[in-house]
């Protein structure tokens, strides 16, 4: 057999073992494909207290962590690479976790179905359309989200009918779909009109998390037009931050085209039967509720380590049980400093010094008593020294001046390296919030950049600009204003320490130079 026949022998096999090293391989670094969000949270101690010994009043660091394995608290390890001083990892393992049930973002979901008569079922032919799978799967949604969330039902047919408006997510129930019979004479499916008017809704209720949940055949009366009004729409919905989730099933005999509904919500499901519809619902509604909140300290009292808290972006990297997961960067405010350890002096030593010290002691006292004592000498009584003349008086000083301190690099156009807005109240209660270089828009929406889940707040409320000179708040024409330490203002310089309210929201104003 030649060398080339021999590699063409072999190659096949080399190809598979080769090809399952790289699927090990991935399986190992790749197990957790999770969604990690870090915030910090500064210490309870009251304001001015004296720092503690044991480094027990450190800021603590808030994990959002989203698709995440369940696994028990003491599985979970944050990560802070070698960086700069730091020449080790420090290693910080959690202290609790709070499923996303027990937290307070809480949930608004919209159902949108199709109340078409051949996809519901036909009042001789009730078997063939999907209303008694319908119910079941709507009932599966009320245990979503955390006290507080909210759920409403919305069918298509001929026109959008809101079936249980938006209110508490415990009430909502597949009961509310009423009857067949209220489904037949329906000829058309106007999926467009049905997104919109859930659109609405969704906007308009305040809730940290808000989903869209659509069930029936994809399509719409006027598929073509349909896509493109779609595709449009999709903008809107990312823009305001509202999840689309989307549940495909086609009756026997009767025209689907998930590919139209594909335009609002890429990653739709598709239920294999009309059973099935309630399983994918429930599959979406456990994708929702897969996020926990851990808690990490910022020093480990035990093993007395401890985060860099410099008010500095610092990376960190996740181990769930042993998989490192990138868990991005967070300003580790506020400034704090961790415990010098007081290293007690060994009793050997304290004994032998003991020891060295009354030894030299009786050495001198030794000397000092052999040592004849010399009589003193004669006293001399010396001339006064010459008179000095008096120094003149100094010469008027002239007018004080003000000098004024570049702290940047000499070029004229220093200001404070960052900026922070930290909510003392409400949802995003002591989250940190890092203003960016140039403007920094703050609301409920839109193109904020700082979102803030509270009512009273415009969509883009306000924004600061970090300018040479340090930040200005401006009211971006908002319905109830702002005001800077209870004073209501248009344009503010803010300076270290203002609280600013916003809606029903105060920030204080944090700055480090």
């Amino acid at each position: 057999m030649t060398t080339s026949a021999r590699r063409h022998r072999f190659a096949p096999a080399l190809a598979g073992l080769f090809a399952a090293l790289t699927v090990l391989s991935g399986i190992r670094t790749n197990a957790y494909a999770v969604e990690v969000r870090l915030a910090t949270k500064a210490s309870d101690a009251p304001a001015g207290a004296e720092p503690k010994e044991d480094g027990s009043d450190a800021p603590t660091i808030e994990a959002t962590i989203i698709d995440g394995p369940a696994l028990p608290v003491d599985k979970l390890t944050l990560v802070q690479p070698p960086e700069g001083a730091v020449k080790t990892p420090v290693s910080i393992k959690a202290t609790s976790l709070k499923k996303f049930t027990e937290g307070n973002e809480t949930l608004a979901i919209t159902f949108l179905v199709e109340g078409h008569a051949l996809f519901m079922g036909m009042a001789d032919d009730a078997d063939k359309g999907v209303f008694k799978s319908i119910g079941p799967a709507i009932d599966a949604a009320t245990n979503a989200g955390p006290p507080g969330s909210k759920g409403e039902l919305i069918v298509y047919g001929n026109s959008p009918v809101v079936k249980v408006p938006m209110g508490d997510l415990t009430a909502l129930s597949g009961g509310a779909l009423g009857s067949l019979n209220d489904y037949q004479g329906v000829t058309t499916r106007e999926l467009v009109a049905g997104v919109n008017q859930a659109f609405a809704d969704l906007k308009g209720v305040t809730a940290v998390r808000k989903v869209l949940i659509i069930i029936g055949d994809g399509t719409d009366t006027n598929a073509d037009a349909a896509k493109e009004q779609l595709k449009e729409l999709k903008k809107q919905f990312e823009s305001n931050k509202i999840d689309v989730y989307a549940v495909f099933y086609q009756v026997d005999g009767f025209d689907g085209d998930q590919s139209v509904v594909k335009s609002l919500a890429p990653g739709v499901k598709t239920a294999n039967s009309k059973d099935n519809i309630a399983a994918q619902v429930a599959a979406i509604i456990a994708s929702i509720n897969n996020r926990y909140y851990v808690t990490f300290p910022g020093y480990d009292v035990k093993n007395k380590v401890g985060f860099t808290w410099d008010g500095k972006d610092h990376q960190f990297t996740l181990k769930l049980d042993q998989e490192e997961n990138d868990a991005g960067t967070v300003a580790l405010v506020p400034i704090w400093n961790a415990p010098v350890e007081k290293k007690p002096l060994p009793w050997l030593w304290i004994i032998l010094g003991s020891v060295l010290g009354i030894g030299l002691i009786a050495v001198l006292v030794a000397v000092v008593t052999k040592k004849k004592v010399a009589p003193p000498p004669p006293m001399v009584v010396a001339a006064p020294p010459p008179p000095v003349a008096a120094p003149p008086p100094p010469a008027p000083a002239g007018p004080m001046k003000t000098m004024m301190v570049n702290l940047a690099s000499g070029d004229g156009d220093g200001f404070p390296i960052v900026g922070w807005l930290v909510p003392l109240n409400g949802p995003n209660q002591f989250q940190t919030f890092k203003l960016k270089s140039g403007p920094t828009i703050i609301g409920t929406g839109g193109a904020a950049n700082v979102v803030i889940n509270d009512g009273y707040m415009s969509t883009e409320h306000a924004q600061i600009l970090a300018t040479p000179q340090g930040f200005i708040l401006k009211d971006g024409g908002s319905t109830n204003g702002c005001l800077v330490n209870e004073q209501r203002t248009s344009t503010h310089e803010l300076v270290d320490n203002d609280v600013i309210m916003m809606g029903k929201t105060n920030f204080k104003f944090k700055t480090t130079i």
